[in-house]
């Protein structure tokens, strides 16, 4: 578009059949990637306050806030028509006000046109705004301003005597010289009878297909923001809040282990400057301990670990803590995420890498389960491990084990029950390991909730004497929670994959839309069963850590306490699984 939209324009595109996009834009690169997108009008909607400023409603926003994001949008998209909300209380007074308020979001904003909601008894304030050189657009049907006072964000036009008056107000609105008209969320028959009455174009949110128009909020269209809800008129065309968020939990891990920035990140001394300086070179600053290397040391004996602790413990007398990470390898961000971790709270962290046998089936992937020894020592260094316990399958199982430990109630589902015997294997080696590396803390995952379910029980049971440190999913940039697996899955089934963590994000706004645990694991089966190829194990709504069934009829709520919905999803070979836990009442991801 070579020079913005105006009014007789705008008209002329109604007449001739051609729809008008719209987008609200609140910023400079929102703006200007809208006008590169090829958007029609931009709206510095004062629904900023809800997406930008973080207000419950609009009405906090102030002329000046509209004023100084005008500025930047109309910076941002020189060559769109762009739309100013006249926010709460700036116009419906006196008439001077209205015409003094509008001029500045002209002149000193840069807007073409002006909003206002409201109808018929606005009237004389759009004509005197008109006849001022001001074009108008209308709001009718939900009017955010006055939302305290309609008790609410309802759906409009729901009767004749609605429908009735809103096709009036448009009317009015028309006749005193507004340009077009917004219809906020109103029924799809009373939104199309209103475009058809006039001859100026309607633009529709939430009101159907039948406008002349359409305008989705910048935010809700590529769900940025924290706390984004699903709504029934929005369509979600990208899932940027989920990418942000993994690409900068990426970059807070990085920060804490050491490994942002790299050699190629820092600017060089000129040779010259080197030889002055001594040959000094700069090393990468990891987490370590002051009596250890950043090279771990790898043992792999039992008596090794054993002695190399107690030396420790030795030296560092009543101030000693050590913090363990029990691996099976082919390290990831997630699992250097607990090693930061560890090396952040404790003087000494111990990690182990150990594929064990008993927690595999006889059907399942242990021959093939991904092993790299070298990689997996660079990770470790570079995320702080000052120990690296790496036993044989021998030196752990000398003979065949007499002893189980079942850890009943909290395995009955999820993977428990879709893979018998695996969580016996899990409470078997978890128990000789921290009988062996006698830890003061272990970190463990909540990708995998259960297994952190199943070991925080046992460990109460058995009276353990250290301490379950749960920690958050780490994810990929675009949402997929990293596994070791991960490395099966072949460009499709990758692709295909990330439908499970764009299903469980929704997860949050459908609790808080009433739904029941029946009602919210149907939804998830659903948007997983999107996927060609998805096969699904299973999906189950929770409580935890108990792991059992919520209340089946009522919807899931504060007496649930904490809540998982969790799923494992096989994608061609690879079975992957994932969840998402819900601290009530809040409905927000832990």
């Amino acid at each position: 578009m070579s020079q913005p939209l105006t009014p007789p324009k705008m008209k002329s595109m109604k007449a001739q059949g051609s729809p008008i996009a719209m987008v609200t834009a609140y910023d400079y690169p929102s703006a200007r990637l809208a006008e590169e997108a090829g958007v029609d009008v931009l709206l510095v909607g004062d629904s900023l306050g809800n997406v930008v400023l973080g207000y419950e409603t609009t009405v906090p926003v102030t002329l000046e806030d509209m004023i100084y994001h005008t500025r930047a949008v109309v910076r941002g998209a020189p060559r769109t028509m762009i739309v100013t909300d006249m926010p709460f209380a700036t116009y419906r007074g006196s008439k001077e006000q209205t015409l003094r308020n509008a001029a500045r979001l002209m002149q000193e904003g840069g807007a073409h046109a002006v909003k206002l909601e409201g109808g018929a008894e606005l009237a004389e304030e759009v004509a005197l705004l008109v006849s001022a050189g001001i074009p108008v657009i209308g709001h009718l049907g939900l009017t955010p301003q006055s939302v305290l006072q309609i008790g609410g964000y309802k759906v409009q036009g729901r009767d004749e005597a609605e429908a009735a008056r809103l096709l009036a107000d448009a009317k009015a609105l028309e006749q005193a010289g507004a340009a077009a008209v917004v219809l906020e969320l109103v029924v799809e028959p009373a939104a199309a009878a209103v475009s058809r009455a006039l001859s100026i174009p309607t633009i529709g949110i939430g009101a159907g297909r039948g406008c002349d128009g359409q305008v989705l909020v910048y935010h809700d269209l590529i769900r940025y923001g924290s706390g984004i809800r699903d709504k029934r008129f929005v369509k979600a065309y990208a899932d940027v809040g989920e990418t942000i968020r993994g690409a900068v939990s990426q970059y807070v891990n990085e920060v804490k282990t050491g490994r942002f920035p790299e050699e190629n990140h820092a600017f060089p001394m000129q040779a010259q400057q080197k030889r002055n300086a001594g040959h000094q070179t700069v090393r990468r600053r990891i987490p370590m301990t002051a009596t250890l290397t950043s090279t771990p040391a790898v043992v792999r004996t039992i008596a090794e670990i054993r002695a190399a602790i107690r030396a420790y413990r030795a030296e560092a007398g009543a101030t000693a803590s050590v913090g363990f990470v029990p691996t099976m390898g082919f390290l990831h961000e997630g699992h250097a995420s607990l090693i930061g971790r560890s090396a952040q709270d404790n003087g000494l962290t111990v990690l182990s890498i150990f594929v064990n046998p008993l927690q595999f089936g006889p059907n399942e992937d242990f021959e093939r389960y991904p092993r790299d020894e070298a990689r997996d020592l660079d990770v470790a260094a570079r995320a702080g491990a000052d120990i690296v316990f790496m036993p044989s399958v021998s030196e752990m199982y000398p003979t065949s084990a007499a002893t189980q430990i079942t850890v009943s109630g909290v395995t009955e589902r999820l993977c428990g029950a879709s893979r018998p015997g695996h969580f016996d294997g899990v409470g078997i080696v978890v128990t000789k390991l921290f009988n062996i590396v006698q830890p003061d803390r272990a970190y463990f995952g909540l990708k995998d909730a259960q297994q952190v379910a199943v070991v925080e029980r046992m460990v109460a049971d058995l009276n353990q004497p250290v301490q379950i440190v749960p920690c958050p999913i780490v994810r990929e940039a675009d949402g997929l929670a990293m596994s070791s697996r991960n490395v099966y899955l072949s460009a499709d089934e990758r692709r295909e994959a990330l439908v499970i963590s764009r299903t469980l994000a929704k997860v949050p706004a459908w609790i808080d839309s009433g739904m029941n645990a029946a009602q919210l694991t149907a939804a998830v089966r659903e948007g997983i069963s999107s996927s060609p190829i998805a096969d699904i194990d299973y999906v189950e709504t929770l409580t935890y850590p108990a792991l059992q069934p919520p209340a089946p009829d009522a919807p899931v709520s504060v007496s649930d306490g904490r809540i998982i919905v969790a799923a494992a999803v096989r994608f061609g070979r690879t079975r992957l699984i994932d969840n998402i836990l819900i601290s009530l009442p809040e409905a927000q991801p832990l």
